[in-house]
């Protein structure tokens, strides 16, 4: 007899969407080593290890962090040439930035993932709908590629690689909930031959931080586009709200349940658990 383990669902800030695929961007350091990265202008990190070193290209300045143990990051000044080294990544914890023009932030491509899409709570605008629309796309708004509470992101991020998606050669997507900066949940699917919209599928579950979201497992819903107000639904079952049987799920607007009821939307809830949990509603 399957026993149902009572939980506390949470409300977080957002969803990250990230493809495993090649990339063009190399720098290669005298001693043979290869790195890729990403670049995110107008900004800088407050964390820093080394440097200011000046006058180098910004080619150059990655180069050295490339040759200096334990660098993952770079902040590189256009007007100076100054280069300044970090032994963390834009996608890390516990970190604060600042916005400045003459700025820009070179990051590793840790294991070469990409952030392709970011959804955020409480900006009115829903997910799901951003994500399935071809013309929306926002690949310069740089506060919503860095995974912390501040800079606000205010609306969704969207790489262009999501509408180019047959062509990017992706071998595999990971969904992950974060909340305050750090990463609560997560699912790695088969990205392999997929479209932008299959790919989200339980056949496809390769690896999670649930125990038991697996491809064999029973789902009376896995859907992206859900039904009615909740979308980016994993649900195992539905009973009478206090009985509802889930993993996560995106909320779009005011539902009938409790835990559908949240102060602005779009909401995130999901089970803390290590496994589905019954879905309840706490403050935050």
């Amino acid at each position: 007899m399957a026993v149902l383990r009572y939980s506390i669902v949470y409300r977080i800030l957002g969803m990250c969407l990230y493809t495993l695929q090649l990339s063009a961007v190399i720098v290669q350091a005298s001693n043979l080593r290869q790195r890729r990265y990403k670049v995110l202008r107008g900004y800088k990190m407050d964390h820093v290890v080394a440097g200011p070193t000046s006058p180098l290209s910004a080619i150059g300045c990655c180069s050295l962090c490339l040759e200096t143990a334990g660098c993952l990051a770079v902040n590189y000044n256009t007007a100076t040439q100054s280069c300044e080294l970090s032994s963390k990544t834009v996608h890390g914890d516990n970190l604060t930035f600042s916005q400045s023009e003459e700025w820009d932030i070179y990051y590793t491509l840790i294991d070469d993932w990409s952030l392709v899409f970011r959804a955020a709570a409480g900006n009115g605008e829903s997910v799901y709908d951003t994500w399935i629309n071809t013309t929306t796309q926002t690949d310069h708004a740089g506060a919503c590629q860095i995974l912390q509470p501040q800079p606000r992101c205010s609306g969704h991020y969207k790489n262009q690689i999501v509408d180019g998606w047959n062509n990017a050669d992706i071998t595999q997507v990971k969904l992950e909930l974060h909340s305050a900066g750090r990463r609560v949940a997560y699912v790695i699917f088969d990205g392999t031959g997929s479209d932008y919209s299959n790919w989200f599928s339980k056949d496809r579950i390769l690896e999670s931080s649930w125990s038991d979201l697996t491809p064999s497992a029973y789902y009376t819903s896995f859907a992206m586009e859900g039904w009615e107000h909740r979308t980016v639904l994993i649900f195992q079952g539905y009973g009478t709200c206090t009985t509802d049987v889930a993993w996560m799920s995106v909320v779009a607007f005011q539902g009938f349940c409790s835990w559908d009821v949240q102060s602005s939307y779009p909401a995130f809830v999901f089970s803390p658990e290590l496994l589905q949990a019954l879905l309840k509603l706490v403050s935050e």
